[in-house]
Parts: C-alpha cells; structure tokens; sequence
C-alpha cells in the first residue's frame, strides 16, 4: 500500500473505477438473485423461487466480503481466511440463515420454504456468482 501513489485529494471518493467496479459487481448479483429466482420458481414454484433468491442474496453478500479484503486477485488463496473473526461472523450469519429457511416460526416471519439439501447446493452455486464477479472486476478495473 506505501508503494502506491497518494490519491489526489480533489478527487471524488467515487471515482470513475469505482463506480465501473460497482455496476459490474451489481450486474453480477442482480444476475445470480435473478437467476436464482427464476430457476426456482420455474423448477419447484413460487414459494421456493422466493426462498432460492433470498438464500442467494444473502449468502453472495457473506462470501463476498472475502473479495472485499483486499484490491488484489485472491483466487482461493490461505490469506483470505486469516481473519478468524471474520470467518466465524460469516459461519453464525449463515446458521441464522438456515435457521430462517428451517426454523418453522421464523420461516413463516420471512415467508420462506425449506430447501432439500440438492435445492440448497443448487442456492449455494447460485450465490458464488457474485464472488466470480467480484474478483474479476479487480482484474478489469484498477486503479492506475
């Protein structure tokens, strides 16, 4: 990070690679929730359609502060695990998750379905597409 060049301080906290990273990280989520939902809803109904897009919108937001560390390509690198909090947050987030699809009183106060476990890999798949778009965006927009 010392090696970089100070950032000019007339320029806007938005600039124009982080609004091209932002719309291309949200084309990517847009397109996996979407997705999801459709596949769902096409496949097994309305009820699990609604249930696959909200699986998928709020496990791609958890995954996707592992890209979110660092400005570098991580791939599936040991150091973007190293935050022990980080992962243990992201591990009680994703049980609160499965406990608002599973949990009877809780799914009724989300409206949601429970998912067979080949619904739920189906879900999970869906939701590493944001992560995809994530990482490539750091390939494609950096900062010069």
């Amino acid at each position: 990070m010392m090696e970089k060049q100070p950032r000019d301080p007339q320029e806007a906290i938005i600039n124009k690679t982080m609004r091209n990273t932002i719309i291309y990280k949200c084309v990517f989520l847009s397109v996996a929730v979407l997705g999801s939902f459709f596949y769902g809803w096409q496949t097994y109904g309305e009820a699990v359609g609604i249930t696959f897009a909200f699986f998928t919108l709020v496990a791609s937001e958890l995954l996707v502060t592992y890209a979110a560390r660092t400005e570098r390509f991580l791939g599936l690198k040991k150091e973007a695990f190293a935050n022990r909090f980080l992962n243990v947050s992201i591990f009680v987030s994703f049980l609160i998750l499965l406990a608002v699809i599973y949990v009877p009183f809780l799914s009724y106060m989300f409206s949601t379905e429970a998912l067979a476990p080949f619904q739920l890999l189906v879900a999970f798949l869906f939701s590493l597409i944001p992560i995809l778009g994530a990482e490539t965006s750091k390939l494609f927009f950096k900062d010069k």
